[in-house]
């Protein structure tokens, strides 16, 4: 899927993510990655970075449907697990009854092999052509990516929405709604102190948490 990308390599990605974050860049991003060696790798380094609040960094989720895969190496064709080492984005379509990974460079920061999918661009055109949610198709696996993306960008909005909430108006909200209204009507200003009913005055102390 490199063609007509800016970005293609897991390398050129990481670069790219440091380029955004040294900019201090203000828009909401996603980073993904791929579920195979040099995608994890590059993963990992990217995590260590010094990440803002506009950004998240995943990976490809791990699926039950790859650890029993057919591969291609060495020892000749075996099942293994390909988690984690072979599962590029190609790997989420519909592969038909006999796809295969092909084992080639090793990784020495993951101490595995990378593995590629054979006829992955095959897989891709396939996908590219499809004009509706065609019922013969696998959607499965790119709805669990998908999923994970928008659940992902959910969390995000959450996160913006309390963080203005605290800072314009002081006041937390545990719930999402409860807070996108408080952003939009900012409650009444909590008082110092109470007085009851016989004249002695309490301090009140407004407590921010963050779930």
């Amino acid at each position: 899927m490199d063609e007509g990308y800016p970005f293609s390599g897991t390398g050129n990605l990481y670069n790219f993510t440091r380029g955004l974050i040294s900019i201090a860049v203000q828009n909401n991003i996603i980073i993904l990655y791929d579920n195979d060696a040099e995608g994890v790798s590059s993963y990992n380094k990217t995590a260590k970075l010094n990440i803002p609040g506009t950004m998240r960094v995943l990976k490809l989720p791990d699926l039950p449907a790859f650890e029993q895969f057919n591969t291609i190496g060495p020892g000749g064709a075996l099942q293994a697990n390909i988690n984690g080492s072979g599962a590029a984005i190609e790997c989420y379509l519909d592969l038909g009854p006999t796809p295969a990974v092909r084992w080639n460079s090793f990784n020495k920061d993951l101490q595995v092999y990378q593995g590629v999918l054979e006829n992955k661009e095959s897989y891709a055109r396939t996908f590219y052509a499809l004009k509706s949610a065609d019922s013969g198709y696998d959607f499965s696996k790119i709805e669990v990516v998908l999923d994970l993306i928008f659940s992902t960008c959910v969390a995000m909005k959450e996160s913006l929405l309390f963080d203005s909430l605290e800072a314009e108006t002081g006041y937390y909200a545990e719930d999402p709604d409860e807070a996108e209204k408080a952003v939009a009507e900012p409650p009444a200003s909590t008082p110092a102190a109470q007085t009851d009913d016989s004249g002695t005055v309490t301090p009140v102390a407004l407590t921010l948490n963050r779930v």
